[in-house]
């Protein structure tokens, strides 16, 4: 399997806007950096993705990619995640992916050993793999094999429509239920639920320095 990973991150601008009765515009951007970052990093240390792809308007984000040596492809505008994936798979399909797997930015938990589950899940024909979000909506993490084997949906839940495509397809579905991977930190009760165990992750150093939590 040639695996290439795709991330998709949004205007900067406009991240975490439904913590903003808890974190400022500034917070809310360097949150969603240091999430990234911890991301990037698990990644960069899974022995199972080949290629990582980062699909960004935000120049911040393309260097903070490059650092970890990973590809980009810099937006002009933001057209949605969608478009943003449909790009990026074009992309790995141009570079010998077999599969692609979408994992998002704000999942500061993963590890690689969440990666590897994942893959080992897989089939080597066409298959899917879905890691739900932890409220059983959205979609946290991808595989796809090959990578356009279903459409992507990243619109309202996600999750319940990845499996339907898959269905209609007769394509072979596995759903993995990994909480590293299903805690997205997108409304406060994540933040504190994120922070009632300590993490070596920057994500949290971020968070214990700036924020009060009852730990």
């Amino acid at each position: 399997m040639s695996l290439h990973a795709i991330i998709p991150v949004k205007k900067l601008d406009f991240a975490k806007l439904r913590l903003s009765n808890f974190l400022n515009k500034e917070e809310r951007i360097n949150l969603s950096i240091f999430m990234l970052h911890d991301v990037l990093k698990s990644i960069a240390s899974s022995d199972e993705i080949e290629s990582t792809i980062v699909v960004t308007p935000e120049q911040e984000v393309v260097n903070l990619t490059k650092s970890f040596g990973f590809s980009t492809i810099l937006e002009k505008e933001q057209r949605g995640v969608n478009f943003a994936v449909k790009i990026a798979n074009e992309y790995c399909l141009n570079n010998g992916a077999s599969s692609t797997i979408i994992i998002p930015a704000d999942i500061p938990l993963i590890k690689p050993g969440d990666i590897k589950k994942i893959v080992n899940s897989s089939r080597n024909t066409q298959s899917v793999v879905i890691v739900p979000s932890k409220r059983m909506d959205g979609t946290n993490a991808l595989l796809r094999s090959p990578p356009d084997v279903i459409k992507t949906s990243y619109d309202f839940s996600s999750y319940a429509t990845h499996k339907k495509y898959a269905s209609e397809q007769k394509i072979p579905v596995s759903i993995l239920k990994l909480y590293s991977v299903m805690l997205d930190l997108d409304l406060q009760e994540d933040l504190e639920e994120f922070m009632d165990k300590e993490s070596e992750t920057q994500t949290y150093k971020f968070l214990s320095e700036n924020k009060p939590f009852n730990q």
